[in-house]
């Protein structure tokens, strides 16, 4: 017993230390930029999106999963993010990595999540974007770039707002 409470207040510990990760991807010319791996998903109610025909708006990807505590834990402050966003011109969405299809379909209704969710079920995507586990948030400009990329759940709507304001003129840049 001793050594799972251990083994919980590490597990918190290193993920509120990686939450505050945030990294932005260099910009400059002389280094390679880095195109995000294009893909094509269905989302959980049967509409399949290409992530090359949203060029043209900045895209947050966030890759989770259904046993993940720290991703249940982010739920709320996407949702939160999702309904109350102001600038519409960022899309959200987010990606479940390997969960079968009805198991996320009833995760998300009994969670009340109304973001899209795209459905990696054989982790392909997650595996292109070269993921360390989740969750991950993936910051692509508007040109199909990945602008920022965030390790760890978020801790607030709040800590979503600016993690998206410290990054916005990365993301809406056109050349």
């Amino acid at each position: 017993m001793l050594k799972r409470k251990w083994y919980l207040i590490a597990t918190v510990a290193l993920a509120m230390l990686l939450a505050s990760t945030l990294t932005a991807c260099s910009t400059s010319k002389k280094e390679k930029e880095i195109i995000a791996p294009d893909f094509t998903l269905q989302t959980t109610n049967g509409e399949t999106i290409t992530l090359s025909k949203l060029r043209g708006q900045p895209v947050m990807l966030i890759f989770w999963s259904i046993n993940c505590t720290s991703c249940k834990y982010q739920e709320p402050f996407l949702e939160e993010f999702y309904a109350k966003q102001t600038n519409k011109s960022l899309k959200l969405i987010t990606v479940n990595a390997g969960d079968p299809p009805f198991a996320v379909e009833q995760h998300a209704a009994s969670s009340n999540m109304t973001f899209p969710i795209l459905l990696d079920t054989n982790r392909k995507v997650a595996r292109d974007y070269g993921l360390p586990g989740v969750p991950v948030t993936v910051f692509v400009d508007s040109r199909g770039y990945i602008t920022a990329y965030k390790i760890g759940p978020f801790q607030s709507r709040e800590d979503i707002e600016k993690a998206v304001d410290s990054i916005w003129s990365l993301l809406t840049r056109t050349s």
